[in-house]
């Protein structure tokens, strides 16, 4: 059954005004039948909704800040109070250093055999040719040849040729060491002359 509406003129400001026919506001008084909405006194229900108006609008007012804080944080225009910590990686270790310079230098073994009468080149020596071939030996950690390189040459190619050949093949060294002790590679120079015993 819908609730019919009586018609009634306020005694306050003389203006018109219906009522609804509906059971009294269960919070408070009924409202007076004289007096219309703007010019009636606020009733219980109407201060309990006007008080939870106001605490929405406090709400929103709070949320707002709030929710504005929130987006900083989470974007890039956030500036914390307190500085962030900042952390350095921690510095590499030193490498180890070896002393490469030898303390004690290649000590040559048995330097008689690398080169005899017999490997004198055949053409050379029908030609009577002579000269002397300066040489240099790199010698590794475990005593042995690594390259030979002739740095004055004798004016003759195959007598400088049969310098590096035999030498390289045959000569074998104490190797040098380094201030530990340890065996290290070096070089070792030298010359062998070329003559024809008369």
């Amino acid at each position: 059954m819908r609730a019919s509406e009586i018609p009634r003129i306020c005694v306050q400001c003389g203006g018109g005004f219906a009522v609804r026919d509906t059971p009294r506001d269960l919070l408070g008084p009924p409202e007076s039948p004289s007096l219309c909405p703007d010019c009636a006194p606020p009733t219980r229900s109407r201060l309990v909704a006007k008080r939870f108006g106001q605490a929405l609008l406090a709400i929103a007012a709070f949320a707002v800040p709030f929710g504005a804080l929130v987006y900083d944080w989470l974007g890039d225009g956030f500036e914390p109070s307190t500085p962030p910590v900042q952390i350095r990686a921690p510095e590499p270790l030193p490498l180890p250093t070896y002393n490469t310079e030898p303390n004690a230098p290649a000590r040559p073994l048995d330097p008689g055999s690398w080169v005899t009468n017999p490997d004198y080149p055949a053409r050379a020596l029908a030609e009577n040719r002579e000269g002397t071939v300066a040489f240099t030996l790199a010698v590794d950690a475990t005593g042995r040849v690594s390259r030979c390189t002739v740095t004055a040459s004798s004016g003759h190619t195959d007598l400088d040729a049969a310098t590096c050949e035999h030498i390289a093949d045959r000569a074998r060294f104490a190797p040098a060491t380094d201030q530990d002790g340890r065996a290290i590679a070096s070089d070792y120079a030298n010359r062998v002359t070329w003559k024809i015993d008369e």
